[in-house]
């Protein structure tokens, strides 16, 4: 019983965590293809957030959640955004909710690892084992499922490269220069393969905002972190 209790809270709590990260982000997705159109656009997350108390919420109480672990070097937290963007999250505030929903997650698997071993009767030292083991254990939840989306999001453009790669040669050999064609790849790929037709988007916005051809390519390669992109 208190085996299957512990198993619905932990389950609860990480489908709350992946909601808060992965709010909005078909529209951040819809934005990127507006903005490459050139089109003007509402602020789509601004009007969801703005309907929604619970993400109100959410935003207001990650940074407090966030700040124990919160990490305190530039080069950690560049580490923490690359790892995010390796996922496909890129909102500005994403690195915020993560670290709280392992805070958060810590501190829930505590409190019910503690309810459930005080009521077994076991020895101080084992429930204080049993305690450590469980809030550790969801402490690096969040950690281990960045980790396993991350590799399914570059196992996803792995297999997209073929297609999209012959798809970019034909638009340069029919004339095409390459920002254009990459562009235009991500266009017509959008449905068949949408995390790299992503990513050639957010290449071509770079672009468009005056950053070099080599260095949005880098960037390219630096979030998906697909060596064959490389």
């Amino acid at each position: 019983m208190y085996m299957l209790l512990l198993g619905i809270m932990i389950i609860v709590s990480v489908t709350l965590m992946v909601y808060s990260l992965v709010y909005n982000r078909g529209e951040k997705r819809f934005a990127l293809k507006q903005r490459l159109k050139g089109k003007i656009l509402r602020s789509t997350d601004s009007q969801q957030e703005s309907n929604s108390a619970a993400g109100k919420l959410i935003e207001k109480a990650a940074p407090i959640f966030a700040k124990p672990v919160k990490p305190k070097t530039d080069t950690q937290q560049s580490r923490l955004k690359i790892r995010l963007a390796n996922a496909g999250f890129r909102r500005e505030n994403i690195a915020v909710l993560f670290l709280a929903s392992k805070t958060v997650l810590a501190g829930v698997m505590l409190v019910l690892a503690l309810a459930i071993a005080a009521g077994s009767g076991h020895p101080p030292a084992k429930i204080f084992g049993i305690v450590s083991v469980v809030a550790g254990l969801g402490f690096m939840l969040p950690d281990i499922w960045l980790y396993l989306a991350s590799r399914s999001r570059a196992e996803a453009i792995r297999n997209s490269l073929p297609d999209c790669l012959d798809l970019l040669v034909v638009c340069v050999e029919a004339g095409l220069g390459l920002d254009v064609a990459i562009q235009r790849v991500s266009g017509e790929m959008v449905k068949v393969h949408p995390e790299l037709s992503e990513e050639f988007m957010l290449a071509n916005m770079e672009i468009q905002m005056g950053i070099t051809r080599a260095e949005a390519l880098t960037n390219l390669g630096i979030r998906t972190a697909v060596a064959e992109l490389n």
